[in-house]
């Protein structure tokens, strides 16, 4: 998965990193009801409180 042209995204739900695969998550996503995410955030510069290996940004799945 690529975030602003670079890959190297992680993906987190209510804040704690998933280790899903890309396809998994996908899949997951597409097989919950909408009303269930609350809201998808897009952290592009992750400040120091994350974790560094996620050098391209953060894809945090906020669900309800």
């Amino acid at each position: 998965m690529q975030l602003r042209g670079k890959d190297g995204v992680i993906v987190q739900i209510d804040g704690k990193q998933t280790y899903l695969s890309m396809q998994d998550v996908v899949n997951m996503l597409k097989n919950m009801p909408s009303d269930n995410i609350e809201k998808i955030e897009l952290i592009t510069n992750p400040g120091s409180r994350y974790d560094a290996s996620g050098n391209s940004g953060i894809i945090n799945i906020r669900l309800k």
